[in-house]
């Protein structure tokens, strides 16, 4: 009807005009999909300790990190880029240290999905692990 295609038309007029102001009021350091730097320290420690116990549980070995399970432990969070997805990825640069004491800078993705935390469904958990690998660290470096 015309009236459900006036309302229709002046919803999406209100969105183009709303929608660039707001991005403007969140700063140009926001890209809905584009990676920027996580200031959230709570969130990127979460994310930084879910990556090692996942990397505990097993994930090392697929990682290819050379390390059995159980034996890392979390150093420091060096650097964290956060990207809006259907949820938040954390793209995490961390120094780990394995059991015979020696550090490796390991770089991992995080995929979380808050909203599926109270679900507690293990085929589809609300915290990923979707990438890790080892990253030539700069004490490596000739």
């Amino acid at each position: 009807s015309k009236s459900s295609m006036r309302t229709t038309f002046i919803f999406l007029l209100g969105v183009l005009v709303v929608a660039p102001s707001a991005m403007a009021e969140l700063g140009s350091s926001v890209l809905p999909g584009g990676l920027s730097k996580s200031e959230d320290d709570a969130a990127n420690l979460r994310a930084a300790e879910f990556a090692i116990s996942a990397l505990n549980a097993g994930h090392a070995k697929r990682a290819g990190l050379g390390v059995a399970p159980g034996t890392l432990t979390l150093v420091t969070v060096k650097e964290v880029s956060s990207q809006v997805v259907a949820g938040m990825n954390y793209h995490l640069l961390m120094t780990v240290r394995d059991a015979n004491g020696n550090m490796r800078d390991v770089a991992a993705t995080v995929w979380s999905r808050p909203w599926l935390e109270d679900k507690n469904d293990a085929s589809d958990p609300a915290w990923q692990l979707t990438d890790a690998h080892l990253v030539a660290s700069h004490g490596s470096e000739a």
